[in-house]
């Protein structure tokens, strides 16, 4: 019994250093996924840190204007019921003139944001 006879010298045989996968290209791949991934979680804690600074700094601000708020209403309590009883009692200039205080700055306020913004069309 004697068939055709084969050349299995090509062939990798089980254990043998032929049949070794590459593990070169495997740690490269999990390299790069953990770069990826440690990547993935700076930018995540660098945006969580900005928005903390962010928000800790609108807060003092916020804090500033509700402080200066607070003052100004009990102040201008007073003044304007020193006015109305220097005025006999009469509480309408009083009103004018707050009125117009108001206007004033507001107008002031709107016209300092628009020379700030430039004319339209122009980029900032």
């Amino acid at each position: 019994m004697s068939g055709p006879k084969t050349d299995l010298s090509g062939l990798r045989t089980a254990g043998g250093p032929q049949s070794r996968p590459d593990r070169g290209a495997a740690r490269l791949r999990a390299l790069a996924a953990d770069f990826l991934a440690g990547l993935g979680y700076l930018l995540s804690v660098r945006v969580l840190v900005i928005m903390t600074v962010v928000q800790m700094i609108v807060n003092l601000c916020l804090g500033t204007v509700r402080l200066l708020f607070l003052t100004a209403d009990p102040a201008g309590v007073v003044i304007a019921g020193s006015l109305t009883a220097a005025l006999g009692g009469n509480p309408r200039p009083v009103f004018l003139g707050a009125g117009a205080i108001v206007a004033v700055t507001a107008a002031a306020g709107w016209g300092a944001g628009l020379r700030r913004a430039g004319p339209p069309g122009e980029p900032r």
